[in-house]
């Protein structure tokens, strides 16, 4: 059906209508999918504006992925983001009434367990961490520069899939002796390789949300990211905050949190206080809280839609 829908709107310009015998009161698309429920009030979550605001960044190809959002904006009932900062942008971009754009956040999902064995050369708490992507709006080259003019001793692991068109980037991290690059691993062992880290390096260039750091410091690992957007915000003041474009900051930072245990320790603590607002209990209450307001509430445009 998804794909159907990419293809109806390939043709027609416009979102893909499914009839439901029984509709839902409410229909909540987790992404900006073309499609929606005749005869229900739909939800639709923008998990960024990348595409839009740094093409430059992503594949998507941003003027297609700009007619999608107008022809969901133009029917849906309301939308949803996950950051304060994803949301500012959404009201911004589309002249929105700030009363239908909700941020729930991100819930993060990582269950107390006997931590697997780490991969063979690592010591726990003797390596700094990366996990996602490997693309160009990560900034690892940038990351993995500055790891390298730090002097630090501790190697950084880099864990993710290999992505389509960042060859040029596989190789140069491929190449750095002070970088252990790993694949694709399986949850259970993503974690405990987190959890045991010295620290995250997150020093993305943009984000919708940013899950790695929300999941660092509900695992108590240490976190240095980007000091901008959406990070920065997830990240408050749990977190050692720097330019991500400035080489020497992150490299300075870098050395900082290799030689000094007592700030690691604060910001573990400090990580942990932090993560409480992205348990799933609370980002449940959240949820609840959106589908009672969209059962009484009006469209976008103060017009009852599909109905």
């Amino acid at each position: 059906m998804f794909r159907e829908a990419q293809v109806f709107f390939n043709l027609h310009g416009r979102s893909l209508p499914v009839e439901i015998a029984r509709p839902p009161q409410v229909m909540h698309w987790t992404y900006p999918l073309p499609l929606y429920v005749v005869g229900t009030k739909n939800l639709y979550t923008i998990h960024d504006l990348i595409p839009l605001t740094q093409p430059q960044l992503t594949t998507i190809n941003a003027t297609r992925h700009t007619n999608i959002l107008n022809d969901i904006v133009s029917h849906a009932h309301g939308l949803v983001t996950v950051s304060e900062t994803v949301r500012a942008e959404v009201i911004a971009r589309f002249s929105l009434p700030a009363s239908r754009v909700t941020n729930t956040f991100q819930s993060v999902d990582a269950p107390l367990q006997v931590d697997p064995s780490l991969p063979s050369g690592l010591r726990a708490g003797r390596y700094f961490f990366f996990c996602g992507r490997i693309e160009a709006r990560k900034n690892l080259e940038q990351v993995a520069r500055a790891h390298a003019e730090s002097g630090a001793s501790m190697p950084l692991v880099i864990v993710g899939p290999e992505v389509a068109g960042e060859e040029r980037l596989e190789a140069f991290l491929r190449a750095q002796t002070g970088v252990v690059r790993l694949p694709w691993v399986p949850r259970p062992e993503l974690l405990s390789m987190m959890r045991r880290a010295r620290a995250l390096l997150f020093l993305s260039l943009a984000e919708g949300f940013g899950l790695p750091v929300a999941e660092a410091m509900t695992l108590g690992c240490p976190v240095l990211c980007s000091n901008r957007g959406a990070v920065a915000e997830v990240a408050g003041e749990a977190a050692i905050l720097v330019d991500p474009e400035q080489r020497h900051e992150i490299a300075a930072a870098i050395a900082r949190l290799e030689k000094d245990d007592r700030l690691c320790g604060r910001l573990r603590a400090a990580g942990f206080a932090r993560g409480r607002m992205f348990t799933q209990d609370v980002y449940a209450r959240r949820l609840r809280a959106l589908y009672a307001n969209a059962l009484v509430g009006e469209s976008l445009t103060g017009e009852r839609v599909y109905q």
